[in-house]
Parts: C-alpha cells; structure tokens; sequence
C-alpha cells in the first residue's frame, strides 16, 4: 500500500474489496461529475460499512475517496450543498 497506483492497477491488486484511496489523481469530466483515475491505497476491507468508518474516522479529507473494485470505472457526481445563501447587495 502508499504507493500510485491507476484505478485499473488497484482493481486487479484488490480484487473484490473496498479500498480507500488517498491523493486521488482526478480527470474532470463535467460540471458535476469528475473521473477518479487512481491514488494511493490506504485501506482495504470486505466491509462497506467499516471502509465508511475508516473514512470518517481520518476526517473525511477532500484528496480521499473510497470505492469498491468491482466498480469498471470510479466516477464520482458533485452535488451542491443545500442551504442558505446569503448576499451582501
């Protein structure tokens, strides 16, 4: 584990698990949606809800995601925070 590895790199190397993936290296696809195109694996578990905890339990980092292998690409979708918004006009 801790070193760069692609997403394809990671899926044959972990095979049916749950990998957190730091220093994601990231492929903007549009708008909304980017393309996660590898990392470095830092954790891995048969456990979709520990892969969370472990997630939660580093402080949820911007850099870090977490996916199962079985995934053939790792997409991730941009959704904007509800809530107010405030202007100063």
């Amino acid at each position: 584990m801790n070193q760069k590895m692609t997403w394809e790199e990671i899926r044959k190397q972990y095979p049916d698990k749950f990998v957190l993936i730091d220093h994601c290296e990231e492929k903007k696809i549009d708008e909304a949606h980017t393309q996660i195109m590898g990392g470095e694996v830092v954790f891995t578990t048969d456990d979709g809800k520990l892969i969370f905890d472990e997630y939660r339990r580093r402080g949820k980092p911007s850099q870090m995601t977490f996916a199962h292998t079985h995934w053939p690409q790792l997409q991730v979708e941009e959704i904007p925070q509800p809530g107010l918004r405030f202007s100063n006009e």
